[in-house]
């Protein structure tokens, strides 16, 4: 839907005036998997051409007023008393960022708004970070408030966790928030200090190719992931205290722990994907991106054998990408479905037909495919 659409539906909506228009970028993560809620690093980019939209007009007391276009479904509710929908409606994630504002101090007035999101749901490219974001930019505007980008997206990831429930960790906020053209952010996620990267986005091309499938297992097995890593830093803890995050363990001291198999695997997995991030923001400066292709595929390797995300899907995705000829390639996101990225050099037409044709032999589904634009 094209922004001229989206003006004259919201004037149908709400009458002449002023349009204010905001925007957030979904997300992908080049590499850096289940290492965000250890105070690990990462190397996400904003997505330039799948986006959140919201157009608003500013109001002077505190009724929001919502239409999605993308659902044909309308919101209203008061600033002074705001209560949550069941879970899983999209009417909580305004509601959650209005309450995480209000709840840090913050006096906001209400908008009247059309909100669009590009950003598909459920293909591993956070459509509720750029949808808190896109809504915490309203609030913020609408009150004339001003606050950094590190404190939105901490605000953001806030409504997720508290109040929509989702423990979800600080990258895909911090990605939409500071996205930059054209560019990778390497994030430490533990200090949130970071700095950008340049991608040749004339040369190569990335592309998120989405399984269509979601393990009904998913959300437990990443809470169980997350306790896993949690249990084996306690133990590290007992044993050398002098390390304070995970990423600063040598492999060498996690190898002489005594944990069970399961734990050793899960905290050998995040030592050695921080250490490819490291590789990988080398191998972006220098422009060696056979070596960024390698690093992707040994993260791949390490999710389906150590920390045990994967599935079938994704796995066939990598595989058949990589005899396919693509530098490199990884499930993304979580895992037990969802989707996988890949990093080609030229024209990926040829490619994205072959893997879309193969994929539909072997699981009879249709992927999703999003040729990614930083």
């Amino acid at each position: 839907m094209d922004k001229q659409t989206l003006r004259d539906k919201f004037l149908s909506l709400y009458g002449s005036g002023d349009i204010v228009e905001v925007s957030a970028p979904g997300r992908i993560n080049l590499i850096g998997e289940h290492t965000d809620y250890t105070g690990g690093y990462v190397l996400p980019a904003g997505i330039q051409n799948i986006q959140c939209h919201l157009l608003f007009r500013p109001r002077h007391d505190y009724q929001v007023r919502l239409y999605d276009a993308k659902f044909d479904e309308t919101l209203e509710f008061s600033l002074l008393e705001i209560t949550l929908d069941p879970p899983g409606s999209w009417t909580n994630y305004p509601k959650s960022v209005a309450l995480a504002l209000q709840e840090a101090g913050y006096e906001l007035l209400g908008f009247d708004g059309l909100l669009y999101n590009e950003v598909p749901i459920g293909a591993g490219i956070s459509s509720s970070a750029s949808l808190e974001v896109a809504h915490a930019h309203a609030f913020i505007k609408s009150s004339n408030l001003d606050l950094p980008p590190k404190r939105i997206a901490t605000l953001c990831q806030r409504a997720e966790n508290k109040f929509v429930g989702v423990q979800c960790g600080i990258m895909d906020q911090m990605a939409s928030v500071l996205a930059k053209p054209g560019n990778f952010i390497f994030l430490d996620t533990h200090y949130l200090t970071y700095h950008y990267l340049e991608f040749d986005t004339t040369s190569f091309t990335i592309l998120v190719i989405d399984t269509k499938v979601k393990r009904a297992l998913a959300a437990s097995e990443y809470n169980k992931r997350r306790a896993e890593a949690e249990a084996g830093i306690e133990l590290l803890k007992r044993h050398h205290p002098e390390y304070k995050l995970l990423r600063e363990v040598p492999s060498h001291v996690i190898n002489k722990l005594s944990l069970s198999p399961t734990l050793h695997k899960r905290l050998k997995h995040i030592v050695e994907e921080n250490l490819r991030v490291l590789e990988a923001e080398s191998a972006l400066r220098e422009g060696d991106y056979i070596k960024l292709g390698e690093l992707l595929f040994e993260s791949h390797e390490s999710l389906r054998h150590l920390y045990e995300v994967s599935c079938p899907e994704l796995n066939f995705l990598v595989d058949t990408g990589k005899r396919l000829g693509c530098l490199g390639a990884r499930l993304m996101g979580a895992g037990f479905g969802g989707a996988t990225i890949h990093l080609l050099k030229g024209d990926p037409s040829s490619y994205i037909q072959e893997l879309t044709h193969l994929y539909e032999d072997k699981f009879r589904i249709t992927p999703g495919v999003y040729r990614i634009s930083l």
